[in-house]
């Protein structure tokens, strides 16, 4: 297993395969961790 290049972290409604912060994005190399909360804390 190759070590990890990259981590995008993709919060709740940023989810967009069109978004910049995928420029460069290599599966094998980099991961993808996502998160979606119940309601925000105000």
């Amino acid at each position: 297993m190759a070590e990890l290049r990259d981590l995008v972290v993709v919060l709740c409604d940023q989810l967009d395969l069109a978004a910049a912060t995928f420029d460069g994005f290599e599966d094998g190399l980099d991961a993808v961790w996502m998160a979606e909360v119940a309601r925000a804390i105000a």
